[in-house]
């Protein structure tokens, strides 16, 4: 990968980029979940823990 054309390091740099921006992402939208869960926005049901 680092002798791809081109030279730099941008491209063996993209895959993990790629995964923080995902992961971010992610977090953002688990957290919007949250907060329409705790607004009431969308039914939930509780799960037997049995």
């Amino acid at each position: 990968m680092a002798a791809h054309p081109g030279g730099g390091n941008s491209f063996d740099r993209a895959p993990a980029t790629f995964a923080e921006a995902y992961a971010d992402q992610n977090e953002h939208g688990h957290q919007a979940l949250v907060d329409a869960v705790h607004a009431g926005q969308l039914p939930t049901e509780e799960l037997s823990t049995a």
